[in-house]
């Protein structure tokens, strides 16, 4: 069982592989050794290398694979993508089930079907996928292939979010500010987007810090303002803002 599972990782890597290489110049800086080198030993045979091996380099190799699965306006190469995830899925691979799910999603090579990609997010997130813990949050914020509801969205994040996942961290704070699927409190959103601006992932720290910034800036001077006003007034007024400190 355990080898199935890890022929299913494999399987899986491939298939993320194939779907970049297919799409980016020759001379790509993303193209690189690692890429090659599990392509070349991969499609070879894995019986000329050790399964370390392979498991050592398929990990190198898949972030970059994984930047270009997500979308970010590159052109893949989506039927052989298709086959190699769908084989890691029948050997049990639940991360191949949220990469298929990201395909249905964005029409990748097949119908674009958001009914499918919420199942398959599902299947994943039951085996803890939290990248498909986060998009079926995302889809349920939106009403696309299940019912609009941004209660079950924060429950999504929340979940995803214990697992310090930054997106979701990030999404909390928004919904917090918002009072989407949760009552509006500036003090909870400060805290998640304090804590997504520490979160290992340059993209959404950048984006969380500015909107702590921001929404420290907005609740400072609130503050100042009921100051003045129980200044002014000489009573002191029974208005709570949240914390600056957002914790």
């Amino acid at each position: 069982m355990e080898t199935l599972r890890f022929l299913a990782m494999i399987l899986c890597s491939i298939a993320l592989i194939y779907h970049v290489v297919a799409s980016m110049p020759a001379d790509s800086p993303l193209l690189n050794d690692n890429v090659r080198s599990v392509l070349k030993d991969t499609m070879s045979g894995i019986d000329d290398v050790t399964l370390q091996q392979i498991h050592m380099r398929v990990r190198e190799a898949q972030p970059d694979a994984m930047r270009y699965n997500e979308g970010r306006g590159v052109t893949m190469d989506p039927q052989r993508a298709l086959e190699l995830l769908e084989d890691a899925t029948k050997l049990g691979s639940p991360h191949a089930l949220f990469y298929l799910g990201v395909m249905h999603e964005y029409g990748r090579g097949v119908k674009q079907d958001f009914f499918k990609a919420a199942e398959l997010y599902l299947q994943a997130s039951e085996q803890d996928v939290v990248d498909a813990i986060y998009y079926l949050g995302l889809l349920h914020g939106s009403g696309r292939g299940v019912p609009l509801s941004f209660s079950t969205a924060v429950t999504m994040f929340q979940r995803a979010a214990e697992r310090r996942h930054a997106p979701s961290m990030l999404r909390l704070g928004e919904l917090h500010a918002l009072g989407e699927g949760v009552p509006i409190d500036y003090s909870v959103a400060l805290y998640w987007f304090k804590q997504a601006a520490t979160a290992n992932d340059a993209r959404v720290s950048q984006r969380a810090a500015k909107a702590a910034e921001e929404l420290q800036g907005v609740l400072s001077e609130a503050e100042a303002h009921v100051q003045e006003q129980e200044r002014v007034l000489g009573v002191p007024l029974r208005v709570k803002v949240a914390s600056i400190e957002g914790s």
